[in-house]
C-alpha cells in the first residue's frame, strides 16, 4: 500500500468514525428529548393524581367524622378507610418512580451525547498510527 492510498484510507476512517460519534450524539440527543416530552406528559397526569390524592384525603376526614358521629359502622369505616389507603399508596408509589425514571432517562441521554461527543473525538488520533507502520 503506497502512502496515498493510505492516507485515503485513513481519511475515509476518520470521516466513518466521525459519522458513527455523531449519530451516537444524535441519538443522546433524541433520548433526551424524549425524557422532556415524558416528564411533560408526566407532569400533567402528577397533578390529577395529585387532585385525587386530595380528594381522598377529604373522603377520609369525612369517613371518620361518620364514623365518630355513628353514621356508619366501624366495620364499614375500616373497608372504606382500606380501600383508600391502596389507591393513594398505589398513586403515590407511582409518582415517586416517575421522577426517578425520567431523570435517569435524562442522564443517559447526557451519557449518550458525550460519548458520541468522545468518539468522533478519536478520528483526528487515527494519523497517530503512523508511527507503528513501516
Amino acid at each position: 500500500m503506497d502512502n496515498a492510498e493510505y492516507e485515503k484510507a485513513i481519511d475515509t476512517l476518520s470521516i466513518l468514525i466521525e459519522g458513527m460519534g455523531a449519530g451516537i450524539a444524535a441519538w443522546g440527543v433524541i433520548n433526551l428529548i424524549e425524557a422532556y416530552n415524558d416528564e411533560t406528559a408526566k407532569k400533567e397526569v402528577a397533578g390529577e393524581y395529585r387532585r385525587r390524592i386530595s380528594q381522598i384525603n377529604s373522603r377520609v376526614q369525612r369517613l371518620t367524622r361518620s364514623r365518630d358521629t355513628g353514621k356508619i359502622s366501624n366495620t364499614r369505616y375500616q373497608r372504606r378507610l382500606a380501600r383508600y389507603e391502596t389507591e393513594q399508596t398505589a398513586l403515590l408509589t407511582e409518582l415517586a418512580g416517575w421522577g426517578a425514571e425520567i431523570e435517569a432517562r435524562k442522564k443517559e441521554g447526557l451519557q449518550q451525547i458525550v460519548r458520541g461527543a468522545a468518539f468522533a473525538g478519536t478520528a483526528p488520533h487515527l494519523r497517530s498510527i503512523e508511527s507503528f507502520l513501516p
